[in-house]
């Protein structure tokens, strides 16, 4: 009787180990780190004395433009097998292959080739259809620093007056004491003027300190040196500086019965940030305002419909006020759903699915269509990655949902003007009709 017994023979002292079995059985073929290696199965036994790693010699000379059109030639056939509809959405594709390859000749960068790619793929005129060019971070080393500071644009002297400091930025608790007025005029001792180009004096700064000196509205001068932070770091900043504001804006119009959560992803990270809101932060409020604006997707619709999809059962108590609902894994009391022309993908999907199962009035901008499902690949041979819908999506009654434009339940626009002045008229009206309902039950 053949051995089917399991057995650990080695560890392998890698981050990233693939493996096949050879056809005829006889050799296992293993990828380590990047690296090709095989063993000979009829001396597994000393798997580790028998892993022969194989030499790759990785000068190859191609020539640019035969690489690029045999990248192109693979996306296409990609597309070919991958895309969702056979038909291509009645597009002419092949007409359009024929047109955008004639071009290739005349390019001599990945990111023409990102260009062309995108051109090409948007004639199909679909949903999670991309091309983005991979940044080489070996040869594009340098980056911005910021400093998290927002500046007054009306002032006119020399220097840059600062408006506001970002919370939890380089400078956050080091000019509040200054007041208004104080304002920037040199970077590691160069001047600010009126002409002075100020981002080109944090280019490639980032890892290095910074000194900046300020003059006082008093006319003192003072000087603080920082360390810098990313632009990515900073958007974060700003995130939580905007999502900040929205959770007091929330409290101080409810008077602190109704809370709020914004779900910038559909991960799994943003997933556990909004279950803590719910039912920890926010667990003993009347109702909630879940915010998907500007959310690009993801994967979690599923998950939320469970959160809060509960009915009240039980009460818990004890000589405390009553606090305990069952069941307490599941939201049961009223929310309201907002959402904006930015919602994307699974965030498309998710108010459609609470609509349809009336877990929620969902309020805000009308949603386009973009309900399909994306297969992502880094091409080998370019420094490109692209994105193909593989999977479309319907509802019950049969509708395709790529295309398809969702409406809400009530339809609330943020004009230009509100947005500029710092007012959220859709988190407003949600707000207001959260209290409404509450009313309207007791």
């Amino acid at each position: 009787m053949a051995d089917r017994s399991t057995r650990r023979l080695t560890t392998i002292d890698a981050s990233n180990v693939k493996l096949d079995i050879a056809s005829d059985g006889s050799r296992i073929v293993l990828l380590i780190d990047g690296a090709l290696a095989y063993v000979d199965l009829d001396n597994a036994e000393e798997l580790e004395a028998n892993l022969v790693r194989v030499a790759v010699d990785q000068n190859l000379e191609v020539s640019p433009h035969d690489r690029r059109l045999a990248v192109f030639d693979h996306l296409v056939n990609l597309v070919r097998r991958r895309f969702y509809k056979p038909g291509m959405l009645d597009a002419d594709w092949e007409a359009g292959v024929h047109h955008y390859r004639n071009k290739l000749s005349n390019i001599a960068h990945d990111r023409d080739l990102a260009t062309i790619w995108s051109e090409l793929i948007g004639e199909l005129n679909v949903s999670h259809a991309s091309t983005a060019l991979l940044q080489d971070t070996e040869k594009n080393g340098a980056e911005l620093a910021a400093l998290g500071l927002f500046i007054d644009t009306s002032y006119d002297g020399a220097g840059l007056e600062i408006e506001e400091v970002l919370p939890g930025g380089p400078l956050d608790g080091l000019l509040e004491e200054r007041g208004a007025g104080t304002v920037l005029t040199a970077v590691d001792g160069e001047p600010v003027t009126r002409n002075t180009n100020f981002y080109s004096l944090l280019h490639d700064r980032y890892g290095s300190r910074i000194d900046l000196t300020f003059r006082g509205s008093d006319n003192s001068t003072f000087s603080f040196e920082v360390d810098p932070i990313t632009l990515e770091e900073q958007r974060r900043l700003l995130y939580d500086r905007w999502t900040d504001r929205l959770r007091v804006r929330v409290e101080e119009l409810s008077a602190g019965r109704i809370g709020y959560s914004h779900l910038p992803r559909m991960n799994d990270d943003s997933f556990r940030h909004m279950y803590d809101d719910v039912f920890g932060r926010y667990n003993d409020r009347d109702a909630l305002v879940i915010d998907t604006r500007f959310n690009t997707g993801g994967s979690i619709t599923e998950d939320l419909t469970k959160v809060f999809s509960g009915s009240p059962l039980f009460w818990g108590f004890s000589r405390q006020p009553r606090s305990l609902t069952y069941p307490y894994t599941r939201w049961t009391k009223p929310i309201i759903v907002l959402v904006n022309a930015s919602n994307y993908s699974d965030a498309y999907l998710m108010p459609m699915a609470f609509q349809s199962l009336g877990l929620a009035t969902v309020v805000g901008d009308s949603v386009p269509g973009t309900g399909v499902g994306a297969y992502w690949e880094e091409v080998i041979g370019a420094n490109i990655e692209v994105m193909i819908p593989q999977f479309g999506m319907q509802d019950n009654s049969g509708r395709d949902l790529e295309g398809l434009e969702f409406t809400p339940d009530i339809r609330v626009l943020n004009s230009p003007q509100d947005v500029s002045a710092g007012h959220d008229e859709q988190l407003e009206y949600a707000v207001r009709l959260l209290l409404q309902k509450l009313r309207s039950r007791n």
